[in-house]
């Protein structure tokens, strides 16, 4: 099944960033793997990335679950990938998770 989609993501404040919107692209979904990749494609893209692909992945482990995600950095031309981007990205992500990790602790409502 090929399955195309683009969803925007919008924040006041993506962790103290100038961000304030990011336009993603599901590139696949295994729901039975609990697996998604996805691309963004504008938004925080700056002057070197062409986009950032995504690749996420739940595992149960224990009582709760195990996030792994790998980002592969497509930069325009010659550019490198600074690892100031990528320590700001890892964090960025850490702080969402986070707070949907206490959303959903304080309303269980949403998802039991």
């Amino acid at each position: 099944m090929w399955l195309f989609l683009i969803w925007l993501v919008r924040h006041d404040d993506f962790v103290g960033s100038p961000i304030k919107c990011l336009k993603n692209r599901v590139d696949e979904i295994d729901f039975d793997k609990y697996y998604v990749k996805y691309t963004t494609i504008e938004g925080g893209l700056g002057d070197t990335f062409e986009c950032i692909v995504y690749e996420n992945k739940f595992e149960a482990s224990g009582t709760g679950c195990r996030f792994t995600i790998i980002a592969h950095y497509h930069t325009k031309g010659d550019a490198g990938v600074k690892e100031q981007d990528i320590a700001y990205t890892k964090e960025a992500i850490k702080e969402n998770i986070k707070a949907v990790e206490e959303y959903l602790l304080a309303n269980p409502q949403v998802y039991a």
